[in-house]
């Protein structure tokens, strides 16, 4: 499902020992209240340690919480698509295991 974007803003974010600004997407109709992208983890230097559910900011662990995860989709798109950081783009595909998508 794509993001509802609304706008965008520039806001000082808080990780661990971390507080930078950072732009940042608003968007509705989103199931967590923040998601936090790989751009901001990459520059960071954030490490994620998916077995204990923790991300780590310059050595400082951070427990993650995760929003329900019902279901995962195989989509298979029928060309290579690259997209650059924070491009938007609709991208013909299909869903397996999604009614009307096989």
């Amino acid at each position: 499902m794509p993001l509802d974007v609304v706008g965008e803003t520039q806001l000082t974010l808080e990780l661990g020992s971390i507080k930078a600004q950072h732009k940042v997407l608003v968007c509705h109709g989103l199931p967590q209240q923040v998601l936090i992208g790989i751009d901001f983890l990459m520059t960071h230097k954030c490490i994620i340690k998916f077995g204990n559910n923790t991300v780590f900011s310059k050595g400082d662990p951070i427990s993650m919480v995760f929003g329900p995860l019902d279901k995962v989709y195989r989509i298979t798109v029928a060309e290579i698509v690259i997209l650059s950081p924070n491009m938007v783009a609709d991208i013909p595909c299909v869903i397996q295991g999604v009614s009307g998508h096989e």
